[in-house]
């Protein structure tokens, strides 16, 4: 309060000022307190006055040109107050003073005022890099880059730092000048270190400049003093690419792989090199790609090279690990239907594979590879009605399609339609006439189709001329050929060193293979022992076909059984046909033959057990004749047999007998009888057990008898099987009173073991009650039978010997009753059932008797043997036939047999018989 007597004094100032002049004097007491009083009282353009009328007299004060700067800025009056803080900062280079006119300098646009601002505070600062960059701005801002360039290079000279260098790049690079841009990122690296940034952006100037091996070789040199970036990393595998650098850049995509930074379009590029440059890398890009992205297409290339590389354990692993939600997501690809298929089947589950290409079936029916797999499947499978369907549904479509030709090749060799097949190879051959494999197929199906004068010389050329290089996945079909070839053209001894020398070449891994083709050869020039020590080497072998073969040369009943039960999918139908026939499943193997033969009707004649195999299951009609004589007692017989099969396995007999007892010999009978007999039997033959029963009557000497029968058997194991049978009031021909007369009731139970195929072995126990054709009885019965048969092999001539021993016991023995008068006195008292004995026979073999071995080839056999008896001491059995066809749909067979001292009675026995049978 003590001033407030200035403000008239003050006021009057600045009333006189701006009426005139101001005073001739400058107080600068009463100009400070009049300045101060006017600001405090809020009076700012009063206070305005009096620093102008200061500065009036005192220009350049440096006081009262801020405090008229800082009054005419709490007035808004910009442009005054920027004048002066201009005039300040100019005058006294204030640094206050500077920063604000960098303040208001862009509120009135003045850009030239801010870049002279800025260069006066750099002056205060040179190596604030706030204030450079801020220079090198204003410059870009007023369009004067290339000045600014020049101050800053100029400025670098005197005070070096990154922020000129920095902006230098930068300034440099917007006026086009590359080649500068390029020099001082160089520059700031090499005195400051390399930066990633700066390294890729010289690289990239470099590079588009058209100076590509010198940029690719500095960003080289500069990416190894630093640490793994990514984005350098890409660049350098771009450039070693575009620069065919294939090593480079397979070795910079390989370290994006390995720490997880690879992109999609970098994995393709990745997948493209390897693909030619290192193929071994294929399996790890796509486990990469599909563990960074998810999708499906880079799981199923890891599947298929894991595929291409044999990797199951790979597959097996993925498979495990996958998810439900995968699963739903894969199982609508085909193509990975397809390759789960192909991973199945190869793990020995067929059905597995066959439901998961019948998915991708139903998915793309018109897909190309789904195709081509199916039919392959179906092939191998050798299913015949499903690639016979398969085949009528699709061959008119694909026969204009090269690429279907093998599998429809091949389709129709497993149909057994070679004639079909020939023409795909000959269109294949056409177009192939120097692939070693196409010839070799082409003459593998000339010989199926019966053209061996046209295969012969296909194959001689092969045998002199093989391929010069041969694949290794090729490796076993070239083995399998020359392996044929040499069975074809080479001598014996020749054969043996060819096979020598080709198991000492093949490599460890496949020798057991090998071995399989060697154990083949072996059997084909019947060298059953050293196909056995091959055999040997193939104990790891998993195949099927080989296991078998093996199982059958060893006669293995159990393992050959087990095979064609278990794994008769993965045989061949020619192995299943086999089997079945070894194993004396004739019903199994007629139905094995008959498939066969639907599809090739024109190769009836190539099994020589066909006959004897599909003509037992036809409907037939037998006629059969013989005259037999059994001690006192002549027999001639007369009789006729329809035979009906009934589905697959049942069938139904109806037969009628006629037959007329006479008398050799007058002291002990006196008969001429005629007995009528007609009977019914219905028979099943099953996987398990085979079932008859028969029903007949019987007319002799006034007495109408009926009988029955029902038999069961069946085979538990491999080796081994068994036979029931219940008769009541059957025939009887133990004795020749019992087979003119008698008749007999009870059980037979037999038990059949064969070691090995060439080796049958029986055991036998019958028990019966006897009597005559009017009930009264004759006496009790029980009969034990053991069998032995052995040959040294199987053959249509092969011989034998077989051992056998009985045991008889028969109790209560009574004659025939006065009913039956045939007795002549003197003889009317002889037992009709014979006395306790017991009987061991040697005798050797030769042939088969085995009906329809081949059309129109007759077949003989014969048994001589020696005979001990406990009652009639010793004797001897001889027995010859002769069998065949006469029109081929057909089979006769005629008979002799005489055997002396044999029995419990002391009554030779001898029979001539014929038997036809005719199929239709």
């Amino acid at each position: 309060m003590r001033r407030l007597w200035l403000v008239p004094v003050v006021l009057g100032l600045s009333a006189q000022s701006s009426a005139a002049p101001p005073a001739a004097h400058y107080d600068e007491r009463y100009y400070n307190e009049g300045y101060q009083v006017l600001v405090a009282a809020g009076s700012l353009a009063r206070a305005r006055e009096v620093a102008e009328n200061a500065l009036y007299w005192r220009p350049n004060d440096a006081r009262w040109l801020e405090r008229l700067a800082t009054v005419a800025g709490w007035q808004g009056d910009t442009e005054a107050a920027l004048d002066a803080w201009q005039r300040l900062a100019e005058q006294h280079n204030d640094d206050n003073a500077w920063n604000q006119v960098l303040r208001l300098a862009p509120l009135t646009y003045n850009d030239e005022l801010v870049l002279k601002a800025r260069r006066r505070l750099l002056e205060r600062q040179p190596t604030n890099e706030q204030l450079i960059d801020a220079v090198a701005a204003e410059y870009e801002s007023l369009g004067r880059a290339d000045e600014g360039l020049a101050f800053l290079a100029q400025w670098y000279q005197r005070h070096p730092s990154r922020a000129l260098l920095r902006d230098m790049q930068r300034l440099a690079e917007n006026i086009g000048a590359d080649d500068r841009a390029i020099g001082y990122y160089h520059a700031y690296m090499d005195r400051y270190g390399a930066d990633p940034e700066m390294a890729l952006r010289a690289a990239d100037l470099a590079w588009l400049r058209g100076d590509r091996e010198s940029a690719y070789r500095r960003l080289t040199d500069e990416a190894a003093t630093l640490t793994y970036d990514p984005r350098l990393t890409r660049r350098l595998a771009l450039m070693a690419s575009d620069l065919g650098d294939w090593e480079a850049a397979l070795a910079h995509l390989q370290r994006l792989t390995e720490a997880g930074d690879l992109t999609r379009p970098e994995g393709y590029r990745y997948l493209t090199l390897a693909r030619y440059r290192a193929p071994e890398r294929l399996t790890g890009i796509y486990r990469a790609l599909w563990r960074s992205s998810g999708e499906p297409q880079f799981a199923l290339g890891m599947l298929y090279q894991y595929q291409a590389d044999g990797d199951r354990a790979a597959l097996g692993e993925f498979f495990d690990a996958m998810t439900e939600e995968e699963w739903r997501v894969f199982r609508q690809r085909p193509e990975f239907l397809r390759l789960y298929a192909s991973y199945l089947y190869d793990g020995g589950d067929a059905r597995g594979a066959r439901d998961a290409l019948a998915r991708a079936l139903a998915l793309a029916p018109e897909d190309r590879d789904t195709r081509l797999a199916w039919l392959w499947l179906l092939v191998s499978l050798r299913d015949s009605d499903a690639l016979a369907e398969t085949r009528r549904r699709w061959e008119p479509a694909l026969r204009e399609q090269p690429g279907f030709w093998p599998p429809l090749a091949a389709a129709h060799m497993v149909l057994d339609q070679p004639l079909q097949a020939l023409r795909y190879e000959i269109c294949l051959l056409a177009d192939n006439g120097d692939d070693w494999r196409r010839r070799w197929a082409y003459a593998q199906t000339l010989l199926a189709a019966g053209r061996d004068d046209q295969a012969w010389p296909v194959m001689r050329a092969l045998w002199r001329q093989p391929p010069e290089k041969i694949e290794p996945a090729d490796q076993n079909l070239y083995d399998a050929m020359r392996s044929a070839l040499v069975l074809r053209f080479a001598g014996g001894d020749q054969q043996l060193r060819f096979q020598q020398r080709e198991l000492a070449r093949t490599p460890p891994g496949q020798r057991a293979q090998r071995a399989e083709w060697l154990a083949q050869w072996a059997l084909g020039i019947t060298a059953p022992e050293l196909a056995r020590l091959w055999y040997l080497r193939t104990a790891n072998q998993t195949d099927a076909g080989t296991r078998l073969s093996r199982a059958m040369l060893d006669s293995d009943y159990a393992q050959v059984a087990s095979l064609r039960d278990n794994h008769g999918d993965r045989l061949t139908a020619a192995e299943r046909l086999q089997a079945d026939t070894l194993l004396g499943r004739d019903r199994r193997a007629a139905a094995q033959l008959a498939e066969q033969q639907r599809h090739a009707p024109a190769l009836a004649d190539a099994n020589p057990r066909q006959e004897a195999l599909l003509l037992t299951a036809e409907q037939n009609t037998a006629l059969a004749a013989e005259q037999r004589q059994l001690g006192p007692l002549d027999v001639d017989s007369l009789a006729l047999t329809q035979t009906l099969p009934l589905r697959e396995r049942w069938s139904l007999d109806l037969d009628l007998r006629q037959r007329r007892f006479t008398s050799n010999d007058g002291r002990l009978l006196a008969v001429n009888e005629n007995e009528q007999r007609y009977g019914l039997e219905m028979a099943r033959q099953g996987a398990h057990l085979d079932a008859r029963f028969r029903v007949g009557q019987r007319r002799l000497f006034g007495f109408n008898n009926t009988e029955l029968g029902v038999t069961l058997g069946g085979q538990p194991g491999a080796r081994w099987g068994w036979m029931w049978s219940y008769q009541w009031q059957a025939g009887s021909d133990e004795t020749s009173q019992l087979l003119l007369g008698g008749q007999r009731t009870g059980q037979q139970l037999a038990l059949y073991w064969n070691p090995a195929a060439n080796w049958n072995t029986s055991l036998s126990w019958s028990s019966y009650d006897y009597e005559d054709l009017d009930h009264n009885a004759l006496g009790q019965g029980d009969l034990i039978t053991a069998q032995t048969t052995w040959r040294p092999w199987l053959s249509r001539f092969s011989p034998g010997v077989r051992l056998r021993h009985s045991r008889g016991r028969f109790d209560d023995q009574r004659p025939l009753g006065p009913d039956i008068d045939v007795m002549q006195p003197g003889a009317e008292n002889i037992a009709a059932v014979p006395e306790d004995y017991y009987e061991t026979e040697v005798s050797l073999l030769f042939g088969l008797p085995e009906p329809h071995t081949r059309a129109h080839r007759l077949q003989c056999w014969g048994e001589l043997g020696m005979v001990d008896n406990s009652i009639s001491g010793q004797g001897f059995i001889a027995r010859a036939g002769l069998q065949g066809p006469l029109l081929g749909r057909d089979a006769w067979r005629l008979y002799l047999e005489r055997s002396l001292n044999t029995g419990g009675a002391e009554e030779d026995s001898q029979r001539l018989g014929l038997d036809y049978r005719f199929y239709y």
